[in-house]
């Protein structure tokens, strides 16, 4: 049974763990070097705890700032 082609909406498990552990690695894994990447390096800097929120977010909600910018 072949499985589902990944497509860059869905978080792999790997994005999630580097979420957990290192946040910018698992923002880059989604997002590349983008304006999210520095965003969660300058949190986890500020805190560890508010960087690991950041970047489960953008890892599990990867449309977040594109709604955030239309609303």
């Amino acid at each position: 049974m072949a499985s589902k082609p990944s497509t860059p909406a869905t978080a792999s498990a790997a994005a999630i763990v580097a979420a957990l552990l290192l946040p910018p690695l698992g923002v880059y894994l989604m997002h590349g070097l983008g304006a999210p990447f520095w965003i969660a390096a300058a949190l986890t800097c500020v805190g560890f705890l508010p960087g690991v929120v950041f970047a489960l977010v953008m890892v599990l909600r990867p449309d977040f700032i594109r709604r955030a910018r239309t609303a």
